[in-house]
């Protein structure tokens, strides 16, 4: 039950095992391991909106050009803004990828991803491939789970990919950019008031 709401700083599903935290100073002294970690916390900026969000197309694109492609290229492409957004500023910053992939989900979700992404790929001249899953939904969930260590309750459609991908092609471009980390879908005035007293737990 407390994995279903994520796991919070260290935490992990097990009881003896922990996450080492960012910027950990571990020691070990008389046979004990200890260690100390810190998050780091954004300073709060003046900037306008409009200034913002340049700021954060800035961000985006210095952080793809400090990381270019090795070999083939390829951008799991969704429906969804993350990945729209990686792959059009992936175009921007001229790394046009080779190809995109886009997973057909398992029939109890349905989207217009494979549609959505069509479109995208073929205005950019892109290949697109569309991979559908195995029928054994379970033993794809059990899958995922043994590849992330039962860390994961969601993204059982991965396996598949990852296996479609292998060996094409050498770099992946996947993230999280325009949608999940910057809408702040979650945000309250109560959790950013928490979050700049340091009160993380």
């Amino acid at each position: 039950l407390r994995f279903t709401g994520g796991m919070v700083g260290e935490d992990t599903p097990f009881r003896e095992i922990r996450l080492v935290p960012p910027g950990a100073c571990l020691t070990w002294s008389q046979g004990q391991l200890g260690g100390q970690g810190s998050y780091a916390r954004a300073p709060v900026t003046s900037l306008s909106r409009a200034d913002a969000i340049d700021a954060y197309i800035d961000v985006v694109h210095a952080a793809i050009r400090r990381r270019p492609p090795v070999g083939g290229t390829v951008v799991p492409l969704s429906g969804g803004r993350d990945s729209r957004h990686l792959f059009l500023a992936l175009r921007h910053v001229g790394y046009l990828p080779d190809a995109c992939v886009t997973m057909r989900y398992f029939p109890t979700i349905r989207t217009n991803d494979v549609e959505v992404a069509g479109h995208l790929a073929g205005a950019a001249g892109v290949p697109h491939f569309v991979i559908s899953q195995p029928r054994n939904q379970l033993r794809q969930e059990w899958r995922k789970d043994l590849d992330t260590h039962f860390c994961a309750v969601e993204h059982a459609w991965i396996p598949a990919m990852a296996d479609f991908i292998s060996g094409r092609w050498g770099t992946v471009y996947e993230g999280v950019a325009g949608d999940t980390l910057s809408t702040g879908v979650f945000a309250t005035r109560e959790r950013q008031e928490l979050f700049d007293a340091g009160r993380f737990e």
